[in-house]
């Protein structure tokens, strides 16, 4: 027998790293030191801001989070330190004009995005594939990240070789350096 399974869209596709050895790593390639600037722009559960705060630098983190419980336990988390700023935004429609030295993130995979969110994000960025959200995170973090800045993040890798994501593969050559693909 075969029953239908009910499914929950989980329009923020969240899902948090909870490994301390990739979070430690991934810190680690972002190679901070005191004085930088750190953007998290889906800071879920603060893992990665934990991880900084760890390392002992001295940086000023800003997280960005979209979903208001997330939004609110973070500030709550980290109201005892000044170095760390939580906004409650979507931030592929945050109007930031601040520019970071380090991004660093584990974005959404395919979150959902209304007909009308879609129309804003492919007239913003036509090149980029916007039902694809971790795509729209790395080119919106990419636009924020100062010369010589370094961004770290975990992403699948059907952006290297899917036909859709063209104009990511072009803009990520074309203006970026990578340095690695682990």
């Amino acid at each position: 027998m075969v029953a239908v399974a009910k499914r929950n869209q989980n329009e923020f596709q969240a899902f948090y790293t909870h490994c301390n050895h990739i979070t430690g790593y991934m810190v680690s390639l972002l190679n901070c030191s005191d004085g930088m600037s750190v953007m998290e722009p889906c800071a879920g559960d603060g893992a990665f801001i934990d991880e900084i705060l760890k390392s002992g630098h001295e940086v000023h983190i800003s997280a960005f989070e979209i979903n208001n419980e997330s939004a609110l336990n973070l500030t709550k988390k980290y109201s005892a330190e000044k170095c760390v700023t939580v906004q409650k935004a979507d931030f592929a429609f945050i109007d930031n004009k601040t520019s970071y030295d380090r991004v660093i993130a584990n974005p959404p995979y395919g979150a959902y995005q209304s007909p009308e969110k879609r129309a804003k994000l492919k007239a913003a960025y036509p090149e980029i594939y916007a039902k694809e959200t971790y795509g729209l995170f790395l080119v919106r973090s990419m636009e924020m990240l100062k010369e010589n800045g370094r961004l770290v993040f975990i992403v699948p890798d059907t952006f290297l070789t899917l036909h859709m994501h063209e104009g990511l593969r072009r803009q990520l050559i074309e203006q970026y350096t990578i340095e690695s693909l682990t």
